[in-house]
């Protein structure tokens, strides 16, 4: 998927090997940080992030129980959805849209 709007890690980072350290640091400077139940997400759950109201961090994945936040409190707008509940992109455009 391709728009003006959205970022690759690689188009920052640039082509390395594992950019998983440099993933979480570029999304502190995020606003939104959205990602399916993945290590790169999990990489995004960092103190800055989570612990910051002005954020949105949105998951997706199989099951709740699985997320590396479940039942953690944080300051962070946090949505976890379930793949087989919802339509997942329609989902994020509704979160996103409602500010």
């Amino acid at each position: 998927f391709r728009s003006d709007r959205i970022v690759y890690s690689s188009e920052v980072i640039g082509p390395v090997g594992s950019d998983l350290n440099e993933i979480g640091w570029l999304s502190s400077k995020c606003k939104y940080i959205i990602g399916r139940q993945s290590g790169p997400f999990i990489f995004m759950q960092i103190p800055e992030n989570v612990y910051d109201s002005r954020k949105k961090m949105i998951c997706f994945g199989l099951n709740e129980t699985t997320d590396w936040l479940y039942k953690i409190p944080t300051e962070a707008e946090y949505h976890m959805l379930i793949e087989s509940n919802v339509d997942v992109a329609s989902e994020i455009v509704r979160i996103i849209g409602s500010e």
